[in-house]
């Protein structure tokens, strides 16, 4: 049986001292939780009152053990508004606590005593620290003044009232005696005494005084802080927003297809071989390069072009996609919010492969066959045709105006978490029928970390600072090394580890659909806003924060014109209403 002193601490015991949670005890299994998060934030593990603890952020401040098994923990403030306190002392990074410490959230706000169980050997509570002790020195000096006082006033009356210091009548002292001077003199030098000290105390006092005054006063204003060349602390800084709230964001590996929803199979673009054969029967090639198949596109009733479908494989190429992106993880049981271009591939502009340019008009012929369109020699008509179709919203499949003709499907849908060496399986939830945002599922036997969302549609304006999290392809990969310990399977793999990129910026501009008095704008974009932040593909459905480390908008699109590049934003206020 291990010893105390041995024993592997369980628990973490919060004793509160004051605040909403007042007298009370909390008790926090360590088997069960890896870290306690501290604020007003519903996902916080120790939670206190939104209203009644208002000097409390919402993500105040995290406890955590530093080794699985050991007693030494750290407290980080996670960028408080109000800061974080230990036995008196404001904490600007990491520290180790003790059983014993007190720990204040904001100058003024809830205070609770750290404390484990088992409580190992050699912690011994801290000494308590008077709050006035500085005051209560002078008050002592002078206590001790007016003692001594006392005591030597008593003492002269002692020594009169003694043999010694009896008069004799002829005047003569028969003995050892205090006369009226010296008892004078006493007393003088008492007060003078009394003085001093009650100088020093007031001295102290007033250095107490002071030192109260220069910690309680108000704070400048930012811009009184930025004439004193201080950086403004108005809201989190960049960093700060990704220490608090980068493991929510999860990187997106996705592979979809399209198939037919009346028949469920797969759907194909339609290649033919790259020859024709002229009035001589000579053969030529369609495309002037080493390729054997050339991509097809037929004419819709409208004019518009689409890729040649088929259920047929063959040589023909399915129509599919794969890649990656970001999301963002809205709750704390696993729902991601993307872009729709990365959770549901299919209900956007499709990525033609190379081997689609150029290609050629197919179509029916009088007797109701099929071929190419060529000019007076017989040559085929070369086009490069791809333009911005959308699979999900072909028209060869079913009666016209069949609106489910084809559905996609995600064959690879997976979410990593930063520092995760393995992934979740994600489903396809809510897809926006109008904005560039989907939702998406992951399955958690814990609680996961997630972000929050703010819908500030109606009072965003141009300058408003944005910081972007994701995983832009620009970005160098890490790898982690997964060894096996399968005696079926010794092989080991590499995967790749999460760890979100990023960016900060401005919001350059508000892109209305409509304008204030209503009318429909003129962008092109419909609801967006454009930011300076570019941190390019891969970053797609990404979190846009404002500087507050809310989420206002899912980053979905990026321009480069010359030397400039920007990217737009989809107000979070779409994303909300997947859930509505």
């Amino acid at each position: 049986m291990k010893s105390k002193s041995e024993a592997k601490v369980e628990r973490i015991v919060l004793k509160h001292r004051s605040g909403s949670k007042s007298q009370q005890e909390e008790t926090f299994d360590l088997a069960q939780f890896r870290e306690l998060t501290i604020g007003r934030h519903p996902a916080s593990v120790v939670r206190y009152d939104e209203n009644g603890d208002d000097l409390v952020s919402g993500n105040h401040a995290r406890i955590v053990r530093d080794q699985p098994i050991g007693h030494e923990f750290t407290l980080t403030d996670l960028g408080s508004r109000n800061g974080t306190f230990v036995n008196n002392q404001r904490v600007t990074s990491p520290v180790k606590i003790k059983p014993g410490d007190v720990i204040q959230l904001g100058a003024g706000g809830p205070e609770f005593e750290f404390d484990c169980d088992p409580r190992p050997n050699g912690f011994v509570k801290p000494t308590r620290v008077a709050v006035d002790a500085a005051v209560s020195i002078p008050a002592t000096r002078e206590r001790s003044a007016a003692v001594a006082i006392k005591e030597t006033t008593e003492a002269a009356s002692a020594e009169s009232k003694t043999p010694s210091a009896v008069f004799t009548s002829n005047g003569n002292s028969s003995g050892t005696r205090v006369g009226k001077a010296t008892l004078e003199r006493a007393i003088t030098q008492a007060k003078t005494e009394t003085r001093k000290w009650m100088m020093i105390g007031g001295a102290a006092l007033a250095v107490v005084l002071l030192a109260v005054f220069f910690i309680a006063r108000p704070k400048p204003a930012p811009a009184q802080v930025i004439n004193n060349l201080i950086p403004s602390t108005d809201g989190l800084s960049d960093a700060a927003i990704a220490e608090q709230f980068g493991k929510a964001v999860v990187s997106l590996d996705v592979s979809w297809k399209l198939i037919n929803s009346q028949s469920g199979r797969q759907i194909f673009h339609q290649y033919v071989p790259n020859e024709w054969v002229d009035k001589d029967n000579v053969k030529h090639r369609i495309v002037n390069d080493n390729r054997l198949w050339v991509a097809t596109y037929i004419v819709l009733s409208d004019g518009s072009y689409e890729p040649s479908l088929t259920e047929t494989p063959g040589s023909n190429l399915p129509i599919g996609g794969s890649g990656g992106g970001t999301g963002m993880l809205t709750s704390a049981n696993g729902f991601i919010v993307t872009a729709r271009h990365v959770g549901a591939g299919w209900k956007s502009r499709y990525d033609y492969p190379t081997s689609a340019y150029p290609g050629i008009i197919w179509k029916r012929k009088a007797d109701g066959s099929w071929g190419f369109e060529a000019n007076e020699n017989g040559q085929p008509i070369t086009y490069n045709i791809p333009t911005n179709w959308v699979p999900a919203n072909t028209r060869q499949f079913g009666r016209s105006g069949l609106k489910w003709a084809v559905e996609g499907q995600n064959t690879i849908l997976e979410a990593s978490l930063p520092g995760k060496k393995f992934s979740f399986k994600a489903k396809e939830v809510s897809v926006s029928e109008s904005h560039d945002v989907a939702l998406l599922k992951i399955d958690s036997p814990e609680e996961l970390p997630f972000v929050e969302l703010n819908d500030n549609y109606d009072t965003i304006k141009a300058g408003d600072r944005v910081t972007v999290l994701g995983y832009p392809a620009a970005s160098p990969i890490s790898y982690g090394e997964i060894k096996s310990q399968d005696a079926f399977n010794r092989e080991s793999q590499y995967r790749v580890i999460a760890d979100p990129s990023l960016t900060p910026g401005v919001v350059g501009r508000v892109l209305r659909a409509k304008t204030e008095d209503g009318k429909n704008a003129t962008n092109s974009f419909g609801d967006a806003y454009q930011i300076t932040a570019s941190p390019g593909a891969g970053n797609s459905g990404g979190p846009v924060f404002d500087k507050d480390g809310k989420v206002i908008g899912v980053y979905f699109a990026g321009s480069r014109r010359n030397d400039t590049m920007i990217s737009f934003v989809v107000p979070v206020r779409y994303a909300k209403d997947l859930w509505k």
